[in-house]
């Protein structure tokens, strides 16, 4: 199991929490009792930042629903400062990447 604590070097919370979610459907897949072609995740706020992320790094997921979490990064600094750190990924003011760019990773959905 990865342990926060034992990485310090080039990686992110976001980073770890994904490292998570993907072990987590790993072990939803393993069960008898789950049908491994009908995953579906769900998230509100910091959950919906996981679900964001993964939607796009696991194709396993077919269906997802994110709640509370869209916003762009101008305004969000604007009204509350920095966010966590599981809401961004290194760099990616820099390249320019919107919050809401990350759900476009799971289209077009094949499904």
């Amino acid at each position: 199991m990865l342990h926060a604590g034992c990485v310090t070097v080039g990686t992110s919370l976001a980073a770890l929490q994904c490292w998570d979610n993907h072990r987590a459907i790993d072990y939803l897949v393993s069960r008898e009792d789950i049908d491994a072609d009908r995953i579906g995740v769900w998230g509100s706020s910091g959950g919906g930042t996981g679900t964001t992320y993964l939607i796009g790094m696991d194709e396993r997921v077919k269906v997802a629903a994110i709640y509370s979490y869209f916003s762009g990064r101008e305004r969000t600094l604007e009204l509350q400062g920095p966010s966590d750190g599981c809401q961004h990924i290194h760099h990616e003011g820099e390249a320019g990447i919107e919050l809401a760019d990350f759900a476009l990773m799971m289209a077009p959905n094949r499904y």
